[in-house]
């Protein structure tokens, strides 16, 4: 005999357009509560991503500062002759 307890996780993908055995249809998706979840899983995610955002950034102002002194010193010595 068939085990009833095989599908009891499945999801149904249709509803059908008629009651099921004096059973009612399924309640229609609950947008908000999908919404909030989403929205817990992006602050999660951001939350885990942080650190290395901060690590860019810091990269960036550092690059940023180097090009900077670079012009500066372009400037007071005159740009490095090409290497051979």
């Amino acid at each position: 005999m068939r085990s009833l307890n095989r599908y009891r996780n499945h999801r149904v993908r249709r509803h059908s357009t008629r009651m099921l055995a004096g059973f009612p249809r399924p309640r229609p998706p609950d947008y908000l509560a999908l919404l909030c979840r989403t929205i817990r899983q992006l602050i999660k995610i951001d939350n885990r991503l942080r650190p290395f955002l901060r690590e860019q950034h810091r990269i960036y102002e550092n690059n940023l500062f180097f090009q900077e002194s670079a012009a500066v010193l372009a400037k007071v010595y005159g740009s490095s002759p090409p290497i051979h």
